[in-house]
Order: structure tokens, then C-alpha cells, then sequence
């Protein structure tokens, strides 16, 4: 059985799963923080898009769930492999800005990018702020540069891109703790192509 934590924090009204599976799945289960299941409808379908293939789509919506930590349980017959989308429906803590064709001709220039995540202060703790950059370099998958960061600095970095004509692809794992001093944990996934 496959154990996936979930952490929610306070003030989230719907928390909806999409989980894409390469095999079917026996089972599917979340016990709230308090080790209790939670009854799911799950739909489940097979997709058709040109994406996943033959991915088994599983889909199904916690309303109004308790703060804390879940642990999404997934069991299957055959060797398996997923991806998790999780769709908050709260308050939003972070965001990102539009690029400018001023950050894209800099990043020509430079081989260098200011990526900058802003955050509502007045509902996270900046300095509880820890986020995690992999930057992957599409064409050389093995080539990943990891940076760490804490406190404000944690959401603004710069980030270098050494060859041309490629795309990056940038994946974000943000921890942080909410004035109310819940945990949340959110994943952010951008690219950047460099001309």
C-alpha cells in the first residue's frame, strides 16, 4: 500500500484530488488527521488525451476538511506508478508574476532569470518560509540544479540557465506555516524557455 501525506491547513473550503495511475487501483482511501476515514466517491475513467494515454484518471473532493495531516492510501494488484494534482479551494498564500519581455531579454543577456514568488503577509509566516528549487534542463533530464532557500529569500531567487534553445522546467516545493500557525505545503510547476 502506497501512503501519501496531505497536509491542509486551516480556511480550506473543498480540497478536489485528480490522481493519474498507470494501473488500475484496487483501493482508495484518506484518513483525516485524526486516523479516520473519510467515505470517497471516486470516478474513475480512462483517459484518452494525448498526454497520458491510457492513464487511469481517479477523481473525488473533500469538502470543508479539518487542518492537519491526511494520508491518501492507495493500493493496487500490479506494480504502479501516479501523479497527484491537489486543488485547494482556500485563501491564496502564494503566487507568481507575469514575465516581462524585460525579465525574458535580461535572461538572454544574462543566462540568468529573477523568479519571484510572492506571499500574503498577513496570512503566512515569512519567516517560517522554506522552499525547494529544481530546475531540470529538458534536453539533459539527469542535469538538475537544486537550490534551498528559507525565510523571505525563500521566494525570490535567481536562477541560471546555461544552454540556448532549450527549456526548462522548474518544480517549487514550498513549506510554510499560516498566522494561525498551521502548516501548509503547496508544489508550484513552471518552464522557461531560453531562447
Amino acid at each position: 500500500m502506497e501512503q501519501i501525506p496531505i497536509t491542509v491547513e486551516e480556511k480550506v473550503e473543498q480540497l478536489k484530488f485528480t490522481l493519474l495511475t498507470a494501473s488500475p487501483l484496487a483501493n482508495v482511501s484518506i484518513l483525516d488527521p485524526h486516523h479516520k476515514q473519510e467515505k470517497l466517491k471516486v470516478d474513475t475513467l480512462k483517459s484518452k488525451d494525448e498526454f497520458f494515454t491510457g492513464a487511469y484518471i481517479h477523481s473525488f473532493t473533500i469538502e470543508k476538511p479539518v487542518s492537519g495531516e491526511w494520508q491518501l492510501q492507495l493500493e493496487s494488484k500490479d506494480e504502479n506508478a501516479y501523479l497527484l494534482l491537489a486543488d485547494y479551494d482556500a485563501t491564496s498564500k502564494l503566487h507568481t508574476q507575469t514575465r516581462t519581455k524585460e525579465q525574458l531579454s535580461k535572461l538572454h543577456a544574462t543566462n540568468q532569470f529573477f523568479y519571484e514568488i510572492e506571499h500574503d503577509a498577513a496570512v503566512v509566516q515569512t519567516d517560517s518560509l522554506q522552499a525547494t528549487y529544481h530546475i531540470t534542463n529538458t534536453k539533459n533530464p539527469q542535469s538538475t540544479q537544486t537550490i534551498t532557500a528559507t525565510g523571505k529569500d525563500a521566494l525570490s531567487q535567481y536562477l541560471t540557465f546555461t544552454q540556448h534553445d532549450t527549456v526548462y522546467s522548474i518544480t517549487i516545493e514550498i513549506e510554510g506555516k499560516t498566522k494561525a500557525g498551521e502548516l501548509f505545503k503547496r508544489t508550484m510547476v513552471d518552464s522557461i524557455y531560453h531562447p
